[in-house]
């Protein structure tokens, strides 16, 4: 008997048919909110944790970086437990020796009592601070107590490409002790960034490579900075701290090895002043005190000032080379000033000899102010933070 469907039955037919087209429709428009939501809570838990990992570990967030490996750090120290270890010196340990890549350290703000060796297998080296005095690497070895100068170095540098961004490094040997050093660098393509160094003697010894000190205050009493590096040192502050009784204070004592040899310090829009107000300091700068630009390791330093404020504390002379008397010696030395203000910027008493241009010609300025001087092109856009590229220019331009 064949099968048959009445009115009613059709009716009913049609309505769940219907009804389940309706439901299946629903449940898809849920099934894209669902999923629209999962990746909101996503994306929201991401950015939560990115700025969890700023407020704990300290990390700016600037690193967001143009790399595209975001701001993490690779490792963290603190002194309270709460990162993968306490010390400096153990998280440069674990450190992959000679790694191609970036390894970021992130210091989380305290006062490290150690002497951190970042040996030449440890290469691509970055140490993040919480700020200048508020992460601080500190130590006191000295000459007087029996350390040759360069060991005496709170943080010693060897492996190439090492930066350091938000820190303090501190030797408190005190200024009767000899050298004692801050940092110490043999680190090729270096670079520093709102860093301070505090110390008497020897504070900073850019001792080889090219390094760039961009935002950094620099303090000290003799040979303040010193060494056979090609440095740049960008809008900053050099701080002239009171030398042991009876000494003059000397900023710069540079090493080169011939007369056309790339190494030389250049101060780019800097400062020179008393240290009082700035770095810390608990004794003033006598007022009998010389403050001198720098003197020469050898025969052929070389160190300019371009565009810097100099303070009242300047010495007249300016430089202090062979007892301000002409020489052989003293006609190989390069120290020149170009554009600089402020009252320690006469140079009409400037030590009358060859090798001291009291006036750079903007030529002569331009060779030594841009990036080309460290070869910066090469190396400093690959660290991934742009100031320290765009803080020199693209081009030799002293501005």
């Amino acid at each position: 008997m064949p099968f048959r469907v009445n009115a009613v039955q059709r009716h009913r037919i049609v309505q769940v048919l219907f009804a389940n087209r309706y439901r299946i429709l629903i449940d898809r428009e849920q099934l894209c909110k669902m999923i629209l939501q999962f990746f909101v809570l996503v994306l929201a838990l991401l950015v939560m944790s990115q700025y969890a990992r700023f407020l704990v570990h300290n990390v700016p967030l600037f690193l967001n970086a143009p790399d595209d490996q975001g701001f993490y750090p690779d490792l963290v120290v603190a002194k309270d437990g709460s990162g993968n270890y306490r010390t400096v010196s153990e998280a440069v340990a674990a450190v992959p020796n000679f790694d191609k890549e970036r390894f970021r350290i992130a210091v989380k703000a305290g006062v490290y009592h150690e002497n951190v060796v970042v040996g030449p297998e440890k290469t691509n080296v970055m140490l993040i601070g919480a700020g200048k005095g508020l992460t601080v690497i500190t130590s006191n070895l000295s000459e007087a107590a029996g350390w040759k100068p360069a060991a005496t170095a709170t943080m010693s540098i060897s492996g190439d490409g090492f930066v350091a961004l938000y820190m303090s490094f501190e030797n408190t040997a005190g200024r009767s002790s000899g050298y004692g050093v801050a940092v110490r660098s043999v680190s090729d393509k270096s670079a520093f960034y709102q860093c301070s160094f505090t110390g008497d003697q020897g504070t900073l010894y850019a001792d080889s490579g090219r390094q760039l000190y961009v935002e950094c205050e620099i303090a000290g009493g003799r040979d303040v900075i010193l060494g056979g590096g090609r440095a740049i040192f960008h809008n900053g502050t050099l701080y002239a701290r009171a030398p042991r009784p009876g000494k003059d204070v000397i900023l710069t004592a540079n090493r080169r090895s011939h007369w056309n040899s790339p190494e030389g310090f250049v101060f780019r829009q800097y400062t020179v002043k008393a240290a009082a107000g700035g770095v810390d300091e608990v004794v003033l700068l006598p007022r009998s005190t010389e403050v001198y630009l720098g003197r020469p390791l050898g025969s052929y330093s070389r160190v300019v000032f371009l565009r810097s404020f100099l303070d009242h504390v300047v010495s007249p002379a300016g430089w202090r080379v062979g007892g301000g008397k002409p020489s052989p010696a003293t006609a190989t030395v390069y120290y020149g000033e170009y554009q600089n203000t402020g009252p320690g910027a006469d140079s009409s008493g400037r030590v009358a000899i060859p090798g001291v241009r009291k006036t750079m010609t903007a030529d002569e300025a331009a060779t030594l102010a841009g990036l080309t001087f460290i070869d910066g092109d090469t190396w400093l856009p690959s660290i991934g933070i742009p100031i320290l590229y765009d803080s020199l220019g693209n081009n030799t331009s002293v501005s």
